[in-house]
């Protein structure tokens, strides 16, 4: 009986050592599936809760490409490179480029190309604004020279004054006006012929010769080559204007350090002792006006009504003059390719 219950004893151990460490197992994994399942549900109720909560990112705009297109515009009344550039804030250089200009001399209609903004380095600010004009500007007897570039606007607000002022005091009909044009900012209007700072008392008389013009008779209108006895000092006004050729040219200038066209022609006229009004404007209402010129003649080129250069005939379609900054004192003949732009703006010629 006792051995019996050993034995009993023994197997229920031994079937207890058997079932406890499987149940132990199975309880094991059923906590771990648990927890991972647990650890999960967490992890995404995290990230919901996250992108709830996150505002969406707003996409960057759409960058919009500036237009490169350029505008087109017909040049006005006055208008000027440093003008228009201004205006549309871009540079004078950006114009000229796009448009294949050489030089700032603009023309009343002319159409030109305008470059977008942000197609170029910002506005120039050259010296050419109102404060420079004022440095340069006007003389103590309130008159202007107008340079490359000017307009009335800028003259008018570089030197203090109104555009309607400065037309008035020149009798102007419009705003064009041309490099060398002597402009009277201030004082009184004067004639048309007459829009200098020379005192018409120093108007010279002609050279004492040894025969004196007759006086024309009123009826007989008859056009008389006469001035024959003027060749003589005519052809030394040549030979004397020929030395200072490739001499420079500096606006404003009457002396061999640098000359523009009316100091050049005043000074070799001086030589001989002849004294010339100082501008061309001036200098085309002396002497007699001739329809054939002669050696020694000066020669006057205007645009619309207004003399704004001069120059002193030389023989054989040629004339000596102080072209510009680039030439300086140089002939103009029939073969150079300027001349046809002189030709078309030949105003007359007048004997001293």
């Amino acid at each position: 009986m006792i051995r019996k219950y050993f034995w009993g004893i023994i197997t229920g151990i031994a079937v207890l050592s058997i079932i406890v460490p499987v149940a132990l197992g199975v309880h094991s994994s059923v906590n771990k599936k648990n927890v991972a399942h647990s650890a999960e549900t967490i992890a995404s109720e995290q990230n919901n809760k996250i992108n709830d909560e996150s505002p969406e990112l707003a996409e960057p705009p759409e960058e919009t490409e500036e237009s490169s297109v350029p505008e087109e515009y017909v040049v006005q009344d006055g208008d000027s490179l440093w003008g228009i550039a201004q205006k549309f804030q871009i540079s004078v250089d950006a114009i000229k480029e796009l448009n294949n200009l050489t030089e700032d001399r603009l023309v009343l209609g002319q159409e030109l190309l305008i470059p977008a903004q942000g197609a170029d380095q910002p506005v120039e600010r050259t010296d050419e604004g109102p404060e420079a004009l004022s440095s340069r500007g006007m003389d103590v007897h309130g008159m202007f020279v107008v340079q490359e570039g000017d307009s009335l606007w800028s003259i008018a607000a570089g030197c203090g004054t109104s555009v309607a002022s400065i037309k008035e005091l020149n009798n102007l009909t419009g705003e064009r006006i041309t490099p060398g044009m002597v402009l009277l900012v201030k004082g009184e209007a004067r004639p048309l012929n007459q829009q200098d700072n020379t005192p018409p008392a120093e108007t010279p008389a002609p050279v004492a010769s040894k025969q004196k013009p007759e006086p024309k008779p009123e009826p007989k209108p008859e056009p008389k080559p006469e001035p024959a006895p003027k060749a003589q000092p005519k052809s030394s006004v040549v030979d004397t204007a020929s030395q200072y050729v490739g001499y420079p040219y500096v606006l404003g200038g009457s002396s061999p350090s640098g000359f523009d066209c009316s100091g050049f022609v005043s000074y070799v006229y001086q030589q001989p002792g002849i004294s010339l009004p100082r501008t061309a404007s001036a200098q085309s209402s002396v002497g007699t006006r001739v329809s054939s010129p002669a050696p020694g003649d000066l020669l006057f080129f205007a645009e619309n009504g207004q003399v704004f250069h001069v120059g002193i005939y030389a023989g054989n379609g040629s004339f000596i003059h102080a072209r510009n900054e680039n030439y300086g004192v140089c002939y103009t003949s029939q073969g150079d390719s300027c001349y046809q732009w002189y030709k078309d703006r030949y105003y007359g010629a007048n004997r001293i």
